[in-house]
């Protein structure tokens, strides 16, 4: 087993959220019909498994380095989003 290293825990943290992209953008296309929330509760667990990465990869192993890919890709917490407007946002759930 290698020595995991700030450099490869980056790339690590990159990857995660890289293939959590992708994830996200396959279930959009095939659950189009689906709403928000359906999709985002199946992604929930891949989310929470990156930022567990990145706040490793912050804390232990690269506290002292300069902001990285890993530390400017969070994704914001679901609070900070805006509410849904528009005619059919009475329909999603509270």
């Amino acid at each position: 087993m290698s020595r995991l290293t700030c450099s490869s825990a980056d790339q690590d943290v990159k990857k995660c959220y890289q293939e959590l992209i992708t994830h996200a953008a396959n279930l959009f296309e095939s659950d189009f019909g689906n709403l928000l929330p359906v999709i985002t509760h199946r992604l929930d667990n891949e989310i929470t498994k990156c930022r567990t990465l990145q706040v490793v990869t912050q804390i232990l192993l690269c506290p002292h380095q300069s902001p990285t890919f890993a530390q400017s890709a969070d994704i914001p917490p679901r609070a900070a989003h805006p509410a849904p407007t528009g005619p059919y946002a009475s329909c999603l759930p509270k």
